[in-house]
């Protein structure tokens, strides 16, 4: 079940971050949105959010150092 509920929010994220980007994209440009580079940047994103998160981590000696998609929700709360 635990699983279930990481695919789910991970799912969120994603899309909310795919929805954020093309959103700003079409703001900002009347060209056709390439999708591929938006799913690169959430990609990018979601690395570098694990990256720091990691990175905090291991400074504070922490037992774990994996984040599940729990984790990077509540830290970068989409509202």
């Amino acid at each position: 079940m635990s699983n279930e509920v990481d695919d789910s929010d991970q799912t969120n994220l994603i899309s909310h971050l795919r929805t954020i980007i093309i959103l700003a994209a079409r703001k900002s440009t009347t060209s056709d949105i390439d999708i591929a580079a938006v799913d690169k940047i959430v990609e990018t994103t979601l690395d570098f959010i694990k990256n720091i998160l990691e990175q905090m981590a291991h400074e504070n000696n922490s037992s774990s150092s994996s984040f599940s998609s729990f984790d990077l929700l509540n830290t970068i709360r989409v509202r």
